[in-house]
């Protein structure tokens, strides 16, 4: 019921053209069980329950799954072994990141987030702007020759074992290499796109730090055609610029942290509901970034230039806090206010009690909840709304499986 109805999205990852699942058991008693799941595609009249004898339970290892309590789950609480069950598929899918995301906003995040760190593969130049043809070019053309050339040339360590990361990883490999060997593999490129050499070895890539599958379902996109250029999102990191200290946030002025704080919550709300929206349409209710609360109010204490060496936390890294506020006049309006702290007025602060009221530009809200203050991170990172995103999420699935407990 839960795979058909709220968590679908589960089904659609981890059994592609499921339309049931069911359930194969080796051993069923009141005391354990043996089984494992398995998918019943559309247009096939199959069983859904059914017995599965010892050899195949064997061939079948990787799969099975066995109780290990005093009693077997499925005999004495079935429902809420089956939550059980789809709570852990749904924490596995926001850990592991694994959502099919299809916003443009999140696309431009990821594609220069990839480029910066990669552009070497990828035989592009470090800018702000780039043509879907670029991309295409760089990720379909230059990217599998690139790591072709490396795999054939370089006495490279792959950095994986097949059996448990079956993937070739472009950044593990580009740590290998010096800049000698770089200029050369670059040579070798381009003597090979001149002579229409492309890449016939079958690359399996992947990477730890970015979402590759991400890109490459927007760039399978038709809609993409719709734009002749992607633009970057944020203001980018300035490594040139003289600093006090060596922290990532060391590298953007003031104003550009206000800035890119600023085009990140205009942001993110629609892209975190238009994630819902797809992935889990039955909860999008329940898990709208604007749910209990209809107004947001951030602030920011960031400087110039930071330093370890002073006891005060706002010196050595910026900082942020949350309030979250109710309009005691429901009118179906969302906001989200930007403060920036020792420059701006603060209609609101930390002392102020839970469900408390407040005034801000005559109107009276609700305080539902607060946050902080906290070490204001995120903003600096690769990716910011896409790791962003999934934070968020798992916190409010988290409270969304205690409700389903009641």
């Amino acid at each position: 019921m839960y795979l058909d109805t709220d968590f679908s999205i589960v089904k659609d990852l981890y059994y592609d053209s499921c339309w049931k699942l069911g359930i194969a058991y080796n051993s069923y008693s009141e005391s354990q069980i043996t089984y494992l799941l398995y998918p019943i595609n559309y247009f096939k009249n199959d069983l859904q329950i059914r017995e599965i004898s010892d050899k195949l339970k064997d061939e079948l290892r990787d799969y099975v799954i066995k109780s290990t309590g005093p009693t077997n789950p499925i005999h004495f609480q079935p429902e809420s072994y089956a939550k059980e069950l789809v709570i852990k598929k749904v924490t596995e899918i926001c850990d592991k990141k694994l959502l099919p995301l299809s916003n443009i906003s999140l696309f431009r995040e990821v594609i220069f987030g990839i480029i910066d760190n990669l552009h070497e593969c990828l035989s592009l130049k470090v800018k702000n702007s780039y043509t879907i043809r670029e991309i295409r070019h760089s990720f379909y053309v230059y990217l599998p020759i690139w790591v072709d050339e490396v795999l054939n040339n370089e006495n490279i360590n792959l950095g994986y074992h097949p059996l448990f990361s079956p993937y070739i990883d472009p950044v593990f490999l580009l740590h290998q290499l010096n800049q000698e060997k770089k200029e050369d593999i670059d040579k070798r490129m381009n003597e090979r796109i001149r002579n229409c050499q492309f890449n016939t070895r079958n690359l399996i890539m992947g990477t730890r730090n970015f979402p590759l599958k991400l890109v490459s379902d927007f760039l399978e996109n038709a809609s993409l055609d719709d734009f002749n250029e992607i633009n970057r999102l944020y203001i980018p990191k300035n490594f040139d610029r003289p600093t006090s200290s060596n922290y990532s946030w060391s590298h953007n002025t003031q104003e550009e942290v206000l800035e890119n704080i600023k085009i990140f919550f205009n942001e993110f709300p629609n892209v975190y509901d238009a994630t819902i929206d797809y992935c889990f349409p039955k909860l999008k209710h329940e898990l709208r970034f604007f749910n209990d609360f209809d107004t947001l109010i951030v602030v920011i204490e960031v400087h110039d230039n930071y330093t370890s060496n002073n006891n005060e936390y706002s010196k050595w890294c910026p900082l942020i806090e949350y309030y979250y506020l109710k309009d005691e006049k429901s009118n179906n309006k969302t906001e989200i206010k930007i403060f920036m702290k020792d420059r701006d007025h603060i209609p609101i602060n930390r002392e102020m009690d839970f469900k408390s009221k407040i005034w801000i530009d005559g109107k009276l809200y609700t305080i539902v909840k607060s946050k902080g203050p906290g070490m204001l991170g995120f903003i600096f990172d690769r990716l910011p709304m896409f790791d962003y995103l999934y934070k968020t999420l798992s916190e409010r699935m988290s409270n969304f499986f205690v409700t389903m407990d009641n």
